[in-house]
């Protein structure tokens, strides 16, 4: 049954049996085995035998092939030299695509075997599968491949087979040239296609010659596919696998990332000499990720001057107009940046802070919606490296960087002050983007030393009040302060919400609506940048006890007296909170102890004036916006949780108490009943945070409130509670 190669194998094995049979052999897979050894090379031998007796020929190929994988692999090594010679006219001929197909299998098991027993396969066996990684018929290249691979795989440890493969590889590259062959069976090509298999299976000391060679491919070849292949796998094989970076994985199971940066220092100088020219998108794509990973290999391990030519490559690239190209070239860039601050290449950073200046020059205007983003990643690279800095060295690097980083940062916002309203319809959000990176790294005092802020010596009524002003800069504040000095607010800030309030009130005098309503929207604005300055703070103690806790006396006040303004203090109080609680920087983590003793210090006197507040807006919210309201209330519990969470729990239980003797005499009308929710809400988010003792208390006081009916609107306000 079956095909005829199985109906023909069937014929053999019976013939091969009367012949065991009849000189009473046993019949063992090792007689069969030597049964077709012998009788293959009397078959292939032949003339003509491959031609005319192409059925015989396949299925003596076929037992054999099915036959090496069960004999003991000490058997089949010593056999190779034998197994080669019977196979020899197969390479030798042209033969039919099955039959070259199953006499590279044979010689890939006759390898495995050779591996197996402890040996190595001689080149004999590995020749004649490399030679076939270029032969025309698709098939047979396949199989080629695949027995490539196989041996690759078994060869870690045997340094001659993998120095035999570069060889060969080595040789198909070098050898490229022209031709009117399909992309696929150019032998380059088919090079490129193995190494995407097995370039992980050769160590990269052994791949400095196939590196190379794929840098000269463009010199002989021109912007072919199999160029943009070649750069697709060198890209590839730069790049880390995303299972080396899983913070969440088992260490013991994931590897280390390779060091691949000798490969990646031989590979840079030949990229860097090949000629650009943009006749070819995917090609000039391929060409700058190849080299954007070979850059990242280099960050923080060599101070190469080729890190800086080639990235001044890709940026170059920023004059062109195709989106493909920008596209590539951003992506590129952000690659370089990412890698040189996670690799703390500091004097990498400090170069490429000068070289990305010619990206803000008029002749790139038309790609900036491309270049800008590319700026921002580079200073988010350094707002990286600076997270990683301890206090000790914070001051000198903030200090150092803005030496080199302060023409670039004016430039930035020159371009935002001198643009027009149909420019920044263009490229508008990434240059706001890229400026709120730079505030978000340098920090805002640095940034408005340089570049002011003016909003008040300047009229509203001006047309061009938004750039002679720098009234745009509050929202790229808003979205970038974090890390920085508390007491910056302080001290620029509040003075600055003062005089906003002092003119919204003149205005309002004035019976001038319109300048007051704008007033009142930059006054809203300053003090949206409070939680972003209550981010993770480098002073927090200071800035909040210094002059005898004078900005937490205006934090309070603010609480109390405005209520448009009381979520942003919220927030400000949460995010100090959280800053020492959960740090989630190295910075913080070192600030961690004094921030929590800060806040303790503050406690007894912010945490009271807290709840006063809740309870005021709480009745004064009562019938407005219910979404508003909700916001609202939310905020002010929030901060009100992480800061019980900090303080002391035996001053919490004596707040609870406070609270519930409160909320007893509202619900059994010895006092204002209106209250009884708010009183309700600030207990219940006081309960987690309870020692074991007061949880007594919680359940004699609030069990008998749940009892009765609701049509009390008293009662439903305490159940509900």
């Amino acid at each position: 049954r079956g095909d005829a190669a199985c109906q023909s194998a069937s014929r053999c094995l019976q013939a091969m049996r009367s012949v065991i049979c009849s000189n009473k052999c046993a019949t063992t897979g090792a007689a069969y085995f030597a049964a077709v050894v012998s009788t293959l090379p009397k078959q292939l031998g032949q003339k003509g035998a491959l031609e005319n007796q192409e059925e015989m020929c396949s299925a003596l190929l076929f037992i054999l092939r099915r036959a090496l994988p069960q004999l003991p692999p000490s058997l089949v090594a010593g056999r190779i030299n034998d197994i080669v010679a019977a196979l020899t006219p197969v390479f030798r001929s042209s033969s039919s695509e099955t039959i070259v197909r199953q006499a590279l299998q044979c010689l890939s098991c006759c390898a495995e075997a050779a591996y197996e027993s402890s040996a190595r396969p001689n080149r004999k066996v590995l020749r004649p599968i490399f030679s076939y990684l270029s032969d025309p018929r698709s098939s047979v290249r396949r199989q080629a491949e695949l027995s490539a691979v196989a041996i690759l795989q078994k060869a870690q440890e045997d340094s001659q087979t993998i120095e035999f493969a570069v060889q060969h590889l080595t040789q198909m590259l070098q050898t490229a040239s022209r031709s009117d062959k399909k992309a696929e069976e150019i032998p380059a090509q088919r090079a490129v296609s193995l190494l995407r298999a097995a370039s992980k299976l050769i160590p990269d000391q052994q791949l400095g010659d196939i590196f190379m060679a794929l840098t000269r491919l463009p010199a002989l070849l021109g912007q072919h596919p199999c160029c943009t292949a070649a750069f697709e796998f060198a890209a590839q094989h730069f790049t880390p696998e995303d299972g080396w970076n899983d913070e969440d994985a088992d260490e013991q199971m994931v590897p280390a990332p390779p060091n691949r940066a000798e490969l990646a220092g031989r590979f840079l100088p030949g990229m860097v000499e090949v000629p650009l020219s943009m006749l070819n998108v995917a090609y000039v794509s391929a060409f700058v990720r190849a080299m954007a990973a070979a850059v990242a290999q280099l960050c923080g391990k060599e101070a190469s001057p080729l890190k800086l030519a080639a990235t001044k490559k890709i940026l170059s690239l920023f004059s062109e107009q195709d989106p493909g190209l920008l596209r590539a070239a951003k992506e590129a860039s952000s690659t370089i940046f990412s890698a040189a601050g996670d690799a703390e290449d500091d004097q990498f950073l400090q170069d490429l802070l000068e070289a990305v200046r010619p990206l803000l020059r008029f002749e790139v205007k038309g790609s900036w919606s491309s270049a800008l983003p590319a700026v921002g990643a580079l200073f988010d690279a350094l707002g990286a490296r600076r997270s990683q800095l301890d206090l000790a060295n914070l001051q000198q690097w903030d200090v150092t960087t803005f030496q080199h980083a302060k023409p670039l940062a004016m430039e930035l916002i020159e371009v935002r002050d001198k643009s027009r309203s149909g420019e920044l319809n263009v490229y508008g959000k990434e240059l706001q983007e890229a400026i709120a990176s730079v505030i978000k790294t340098l920090g805002p005092q640095q940034v408005l030393r340089t570049m002011p802020l003016e909003v008040l010596q300047h009229p509203l009524t001006d047309m061009q009040y938004e750039q002679k002003s720098r009234s745009w800069m509050l929202l790229a504040l808003k979205d970038s302060c974090q890390q920085t000095a508390l007491q910056d607010f302080g001290n620029y800030f509040i003075p600055l919400a003062s005089s906003l309030k002092a003119k919204a009130n003149e205005a309002a005098q004035k019976d001038a609506p319109v300048l007051e309503k704008k007033y009142l929207t930059l006054l809203e604005q300053v003090w949206a940048l409070l939680p972003g300055f209550c981010t993770e703070p480098l002073d927090m103690q200071n800035a909040l006890l210094a002059n005898g806790g004078q900005l937490a006396k205006q934090l309070v006040a603010v609480l109390q007296n405005d209520g448009s303004l009381r979520d942003h203090v919220w927030a400000g109080f949460k995010r100090l909170c959280d800053a020492s609680l959960q740090p989630s920087s190295r910075l913080s983590e070192a600030l961690q102890e004094s921030n929590k003793a800060c806040l303790k210090t503050l406690s007894g006197r912010v945490m009271p004036e807290m709840l006063n507040v809740y309870i005021k807006m709480h009745a004064e919210m009562e019938g407005q916006d219910a979404s508003r309201v909700s916001f609202s209330r939310h905020q002010a519990l929030q901060a009100i949780a992480s800061y019980a969470e900090l303080a002391d729990p035996t001053y919490i239980g004596s707040i609870f108490k406070s609270l519930v003797a409160k909320w007893l005499k509202a619900t059994t009308g010895e006092a204002d009943g209106s209250d009884v929710a708010a009183l309700g809400d600030l207990a219940t988010t006081l309960i987690p945070h309870l020692t074991v003792e007061n949880l007594e208390l919680v359940i004699r006081v609030f069990a008998p409130a749940l009892k009765g009916g609701i049509e009390d609107k008293t009662m439903a306000s305490t159940q509900k509670a």
